[in-house]
């Protein structure tokens, strides 16, 4: 974080390599983490202070912000979230795994619908694109015994190029902007910035999924 004096102060490692930040609904603190060492899908976590993401590699720099105290112990290769857990206290948990390729191959940035029904049924959920698949997904969270959790949905494909970051217009349209500068995108254009807008139709999608003491509840956005 930065005070109003332009400090920056560490409050958080472990991260790879992250696509995007920002807040949910609630206020809490979420990025992107993208796929790759320690992380074998991309992946939407919450931000604590002190937390550590996951990634060994921020242990080189704990000597150079003792704010942190210090470095967690080395997460081992293989193991599972829970039992890395209970090893490692800092350890955050991811909230959102987005299924390889099925739902995103490289999750860039992410905004919050906020737009009072101005987008559809989808208020207070988070609007995230993807680079390599060219597309548009939603996420929303929930907190559950004070671990964040959430699902993913997809969204809109097939746009122009690779998409980089999303953002809402005070009247309700989602831009989305990027390139293909770097790796294989599935757009074919070199750079876009594309808007979606909601026709004014509602659609029959999966409006929120939610966990229940006996399972999950599926919210749809028309009776079922």
């Amino acid at each position: 974080k930065i005070t109003p004096q332009g400090k920056t102060i560490p409050i958080a490692s472990g991260l790879r390599s992250p696509g995007g930040i920002g807040h949910n609904e609630y206020g809490a603190l979420f990025y992107i983490e993208s796929q790759g060492p320690w992380n074998s899908s991309c992946s939407l976590k919450a931000i604590k202070e002190g937390g550590f993401m996951g990634h060994p590699a921020s242990f080189n720099w704990y000597d150079f912000a003792p704010t942190m105290g210090k470095a967690p112990l080395m997460p081992k290769s293989g193991s599972r979230i829970i039992i890395e857990k209970e090893r490692l206290p800092q350890l955050q948990p991811y909230a959102v795994i987005f299924p390889y390729i099925r739902m995103g191959r490289s999750v860039t940035g992410f905004t919050l619908n906020q737009t009072k029904g101005k987008f559809g049924p989808f208020e207070n959920q988070m609007f995230m694109g993807d680079y390599m698949l060219s597309l548009v997904m939603r996420a929303t969270t929930e907190e559950v015994n004070g671990v964040w959790q959430g699902a993913c949905y997809p969204f809109r494909e097939g746009l122009s190029t690779g998409i980089l970051n999303v953002q809402f217009t005070p009247e309700g349209h989602l831009l989305c902007g990027g390139t293909n500068r770097g790796w294989p995108v599935r757009g074919l254009k070199p750079f876009s910035l594309e808007r979606l807008d909601w026709t004014g139709r509602m659609p029959f999608e999966i409006e929120r999924i939610t966990i229940t003491p006996k399972g999950f509840r599926v919210a749809f956005t028309k009776p079922v």
